[in-house]
This record gives structure tokens, C-alpha cells and sequence, in this order.
């Protein structure tokens, strides 16, 4: 028989079905192998699953409690004895940090119970919680968790929630305000809630992250009141075709409310769609700015950028519009001559495409580009290609029967390997070392030049056992490099 503590050591090292096999084979060892076993996360997604886990925690005197530290819940039905059973003892979890939910109101739903159970826990730090309405919401009232980090998504406004209240009370702001003094990252998917104004704000003061996202942009000029130490800014919530004149009165509503109860005065980071920053209207400086512009976007880039003045700007090319010169005169080179990018110096251009690109033609769209950057001290350049693979789109392999009876096996053609797309055979194909020279003769202040192609997915079932073709190629050039790039 092995020392006890090199069995211990064993077991930090096996899987999960050999640490129940130990734990059969020696009783000393079903504490330790317990411990390991509740080291990763809990997945409870079955009535069966729930009654194991409660016989399971019982041994060892019930202290195997203290090691469950993070409990998933699924999208499951769960019968009401299960649930409130669940509820009495997982009070018991007093080391629990992380708490997920699949379908947070079938869940809680289930009884009442469980959810008070969860909220007697004080050491609950992160929570993902899907499907969100009247159950979740009472379990966030009843809590007072430490929360640092929240994730809310999918809301669901239960019709037979007959609360007058009900808005105010699922208000995020509101929803959280138990831990207002820790919460330091939030993230809100989808509240279709959040047009609804308090008559009083709680205030966060530790929150550094915001991320606001698929629901129409509400009046924001609450945020800077709510979140006052806010750092980084994420909203994804307007879709790239919005005609900007919808969005204008939005805007205008958050500069006169600005000017009233005033705005942070300066941002880390700021990341979105260009017309979320253009509706949003802060008037303070935002020195790392990451959006998306579109051809439906493009024109707000000089309002939008006005008040920002980024120090480093990343701009996502996602429209081929944008790029493939269908539609010169969108001109995007030209709507970076704005005063909004005269402290601009660190630039990252992403070019995107979902499919192949035949006529696409790169180098005079980045003359273009070089050009209009050329008054700017511009320091360093970042270029990102992402492209299409053409050699592994799905082709029709016509049959041919012409010389087969019926009944016999049909030959088929061998495929027609097909031409590699314009931006395919440009990526394949560049020379960084001649974009370098070219961009750094255009822009005489540009220090540092990066070149970052990333190749199609398809590359990595091509080299399924670790191979490094699925990683970006990347090539860095200085201006004064004494030796030649090479590729990392």
C-alpha cells in the first residue's frame, strides 16, 4: 500500500471515473478524492442528477460541502420535491464563488425554496444567469452575494407576473443593487427592460466594465451616475443598416443629459458598432476606440470620433463594400481626414470577408488608406486579414452514366479544382517587407509596421493533431530594421 500522501498526490492527478474508483478502494481516501472530484464545476441538469449529488454530499460528515466551488444548472424540469430538497441543504455550500443557469426560471420555478437556499450563500462572486424574470429576480432581492462578475442574458417577462413594479424591479440597476459596492464587471445581453428610468440610481462604484448588447440602445446618460469609475465600454445593441437619422434624436437626448448631469472624463475602451458610439454621444475622450463600420455606417465616423479623440483606434471591415471597390464613392479613406483621429497613434485595420472575393483588388484601397493617414504622427500600423479558403467550399461532382447500365455503379468526374478568390491569393502572396516600405513612405511618422493574415477555418481540420497552420501568420517590420522580418 502506497504512503497516504503519494496516494493524495495521485489523486490531484486522475480523471474523474478513477477518483470515484478510488474512493472505493480506500475509505481514507474519499475525503481527498472528494475534494478533487468538487475542484471543477457541478453540472446538475436532471432530477436523478440532484438526488446523487445530495447522497453524494452527505459522507464524510457533510463536509465535503466546503469544497464545491462552482455549480451549473441545465434546461431542465426539475420536480418541486427535488428542487426544494436541493434548496434546504445547499445552504450548506459555504465556499460556493460561481453559480450558472441554463434556464434561470424553469429552475427557480421549480420552488421557491431553492432559490432562497442559493441567496443564503454569502461567498457567490460570478453568475451567468439565462432566462431571466420573476424567479430570478426574487433570488437577486433575497441575495448578498460579494458579486464581481455578472453575465444576464435572454430576458423572459413572465404574462402572469402581475407585479405593477415589475419594470423598475428587473431594471438591471436595480436587479443588483445588493452588490453594488463589488460588482466590477456586468454584462447585459438582451433586457429589453432597460428603456425604463428610475426615479434613483444605486451607485456602483467598483464597476470598471460595461457590456451592453442586443437590445435597442436606451437613454445612457444614467450610466456615467450609475457606474461613475466605468473603464471599459462594450455596446452592441444597433445593427450596421440603421439609417443614422433614427438614431439622432437618441443622441441629442444623451448630449443635453450629459450637459446636465454630467459624463465620465475619460474611457480606457470603448468597443462596438460605429452607430452605437455615434448614438451613445459621450462627450469625454475614449483613448482606445475598437468599432465596426459598415456602408451604412461610415458617414457618422466624423461625429462619432469628434469627442473621442483615440489615441489607438481599431477599425473592423466587415461590409466588403467597404474594400472591394463596388462602390467607390463611399470614399472610406477619405472619412479618416477628421479632426476626430489627430491624436490617433496606433491603428489596427481588420478586413474581413464571409465568402470568396473575385474582382477584390487590396492595394489601392490601402494607397487610399496610407494616403489619408499621412498628416497624422501615426506611430504604428496594424493590418488584419482574415480570408476565405476557396479550395474548400463544397462542389457538385456531376455523374456521368454515359457508358454505365443500369443498375451498375456510376463513375463520377474528378472535380475542377477552383480559382483561389482575389483576397485568398493576396494574403497568400504578400510581401510584408514591400507593404512595410510603401506604408512607411507614405507616412512618414509610422514607426512600426504589422502585418497579420488569418487563414480560414478549414485549415485546422487539414491539421487536427495540434499542427500551428490554424495560427495567424504575423510579420512585424520597423522602419530602421536592420535585419529582415521573420515570421512568428
Amino acid at each position: 500500500m502506497l504512503p497516504y500522501d503519494v496516494l493524495c498526490t495521485v489523486a490531484s492527478f486522475s480523471y474523474r471515473h478513477e477518483l470515484f474508483a478510488l474512493m472505493l478502494a480506500s475509505r481514507d481516501l474519499q475525503l481527498e478524492c472528494a475534494k478533487c472530484i468538487l475542484q471543477d464545476t457541478v453540472a446538475l441538469n436532471s432530477d436523478k442528477g440532484i438526488v446523487s449529488f445530495i447522497y453524494f454530499m452527505r459522507r464524510n460528515q457533510r463536509r465535503r460541502w466546503c469544497f464545491l466551488r462552482s455549480l451549473e444548472f441545465g434546461d431542465t424540469d426539475l420536480d418541486p420535491n427535488v428542487a426544494a430538497e436541493l434548496g434546504r441543504v445547499i445552504s450548506r455550500a459555504s465556499r460556493l464563488e460561481v453559480l450558472s443557469f441554463e434556464h434561470a426560471e424553469v429552475t427557480l420555478g421549480a420552488h421557491p425554496q431553492l432559490g432562497l437556499g442559493l441567496a443564503a450563500i454569502s461567498t457567490i462572486k460570478h453568475i451567468e444567469l439565462r432566462r431571466v424574470a420573476q424567479h430570478a429576480c426574487r433570488m437577486l432581492e433575497a441575495m448578498s452575494w460579494p458579486l464581481e462578475t455578472v453575465v444576464l442574458e435572454r430576458s423572459e417577462y413572465d404574462q402572469d407576473w402581475e407585479d405593477p413594479d415589475w419594470g423598475e424591479r428587473t431594471h438591471p440597476a436595480a436587479l443588483l443593487k445588493n452588490s453594488r459596492a463589488t460588482l466590477r464587471s456586468f454584462k447585459n445581453d438582451m433586457w429589453s427592460g432597460c428603456d425604463l428610468r428610475l426615479p434613483q440610481y444605486p451607485v456602483y462604484p467598483a464597476l470598471h466594465a460595461l457590456h451592453f448588447v442586443d437590445a435597442w440602445l436606451p437613454p445612457t446618460s444614467q450610466w456615467p451616475l450609475t457606474y461613475p469609475n466605468l473603464r471599459k465600454l462594450k455596446v452592441s445593441s444597433i445593427d450596421g443598416g440603421c439609417p443614422i437619422d433614427e438614431l439622432t434624436a437618441t443622441r441629442l437626448t444623451n448630449v443635453v443629459e450629459y450637459a446636465e448631469f454630467g459624463c465620465w472624463q475619460e474611457l480606457e475602451h470603448f468597443s462596438g458598432g460605429l452607430l452605437d458610439l455615434y448614438a451613445l454621444g459621450l462627450p469625454c475622450r475614449i483613448l482606445n476606440v475598437d468599432i465596426g463600420v459598415s456602408a451604412g455606417s461610415v458617414e457618422a465616423m466624423e461625429p462619432a470620433l469628434s469627442n473621442a479623440r483615440p489615441s489607438r483606434l481599431t477599425i473592423r471591415l466587415w461590409d466588403s463594400h467597404m474594400f472591394e471597390g463596388d462602390a467607390p464613392e463611399l470614399g472610406f479613406p477619405s472619412h479618416l481626414r477628421i479632426p476626430g483621429m489627430a491624436e490617433v497613434r496606433i491603428m489596427k485595420l481588420e478586413i474581413t470577408t464571409a465568402g470568396p472575393k473575385r474582382g477584390l483588388d487590396l492595394d489601392p484601397f490601402l494607397e487610399q488608406i496610407y494616403d489619408a493617414l499621412s498628416p497624422l504622427e501615426l506611430h504604428e500600423f496594424i493590418l488584419y486579414v482574415e480570408y476565405p479558403d476557396c479550395n474548400d467550399w463544397h462542389r457538385i461532382i456531376e455523374p456521368d452514366t454515359s457508358d454505365e447500365d443500369e443498375g451498375t455503379a456510376v463513375r463520377r468526374r474528378a472535380p475542377t479544382p477552383p480559382t483561389p478568390c482575389a483576397l485568398q491569393i493576396w494574403a497568400e502572396t504578400a510581401d510584408a517587407p514591400a507593404l512595410a516600405s510603401r506604408a512607411f513612405s507614405a507616412v512618414r511618422s509610422l514607426r512600426s509596421f504589422e502585418l497579420i493574415l488569418h487563414p480560414p477555418h478549414s485549415v485546422e481540420y487539414r491539421h487536427p493533431f495540434g499542427s500551428t497552420g490554424w495560427e495567424d501568420q504575423r510579420t512585424r517590420v520597423l522602419r530602421d530594421e536592420p535585419t529582415p522580418p521573420t515570421l512568428t
